[in-house]
């Protein structure tokens, strides 16, 4: 389906700061639109915070209620954004062919009404009709307890296919099966406080994560080692890396099996690892021989047969090129 996207509203920047920098729709037109590009893109976590809001009813009164928010990545919002379009005129178009136009009123673009339109078209109605029953009812966290599967079956059925395609599939995955981080714990990171000011100026930054936030950790230190293995191995290893990188989106970081380990326990999620399981696993791939416990953790590569200090000192100081390219795998 061809889309214009001067037909999409909304499409311009956002002035919320996220992981990447401000886009807008028309400069990533040409990345988003190509199916294979979001096959393999590799979707940002959302940033997460709770929202308070006030409600009231007879039995209560005024009260308090909490309503969980997650906003996307500038990328990311533009590839929801044009697939929802898509999937939108699909949606318009199948509800007149079931002749239910004028009841499935939700998240319809071609209405050209807002809630406060539909809901004075009952009250007009309620009041031209003589004795009327009415039904209020509201789902308790609909969105939150859906069916996938039953999800991924209606997408399946709207789009008259058996299977979805890849790239509707990476969308459908990134927004069900997603990670999240605290906006409460950014404003931390970047030394503001959750308020209202705080969250102002961190909305001023380019990014979240920008470089003034990692200079707060200018101190970090770290050391870079090297074995010797054959070329045959180091092309293996190459390829069993690309091979993640270009499916990364299928890739998990194991955090119950990192605690697992101070527990002396293992936890193994399948394409799911933490940092020292990737390279043990990697390495066993790759054929190269070693003698690491089932329970790894990174001062077990000390006792590699071979192994190298290349560099020991500030993260920041450290370079790639100092580094041996030659049949040397870095850890």
């Amino acid at each position: 389906m061809k889309v214009n996207i001067y037909n999409i509203k909304n499409s311009g920047k956002r002035k919320y700061a996220h992981f990447d920098k401000r886009l807008g729709l028309k400069e990533v037109y040409k990345y988003i639109s190509n199916p294979e590009n979001i096959d393999k893109h590799n979707f940002y976590p959302f940033i997460y915070y709770e929202k308070k809001m006030y409600k009231f009813n007879k039995e209560k009164g005024k009260y308090d209620k909490k309503r969980p928010i997650c906003y996307a990545s500038h990328i990311d919002r533009c590839i929801y954004q044009y697939y929802a379009h898509i999937l939108n005129h699909m949606y318009n178009e199948n509800v007149c062919e079931l002749n239910i136009d004028d009841c499935s009123i939700a998240y319809r673009d071609n209405k050209r009404k807002s809630n406060i339109h539909f809901a004075k078209e009952v009250f007009d109605f309620i009041r031209q009709t003589q004795n009327a029953y009415i039904i209020v009812g509201d789902f308790k966290g609909f969105f939150d307890n859906l069916d996938h599967n039953y999800l991924k079956e209606q997408l399946c059925k709207l789009m008259n296919v058996d299977k979805l395609s890849d790239d509707i599939y990476a969308v459908f995955k990134s927004m069900t099966k997603f990670s999240k981080c605290r906006l409460e714990d950014i404003l931390t990171l970047n030394g503001l406080s959750d308020t209202y000011k705080g969250i102002r100026e961190l909305n001023s930054h380019e990014t979240v994560m920008d470089v003034e936030t990692f200079k707060r950790f200018k101190n970090t230190q770290t050391a870079v080692y090297s074995i010797m293995i054959s070329d045959e191995q180091y092309n293996r290893l190459n390829q069993i890396i690309h091979k993640v990188e270009a499916t990364s989106q299928k890739y998990k970081f194991n955090f119950v099996g990192l605690v697992a380990v101070a527990l002396h326990m293992k936890i193994q999620r399948r394409r799911a690892f933490y940092c020292a399981e990737f390279v043990k696993y990697a390495m066993k791939k790759a054929q190269i021989r070693n003698n690491l416990p089932d329970i790894v953790k990174p001062e077990d590569f000390l006792n590699l047969e071979n192994i190298r200090l290349e560099y020991k000192g500030a993260l920041k100081q450290y370079k790639v090129e100092e580094l041996p390219t030659l049949n040397v795998a870095n850890l």
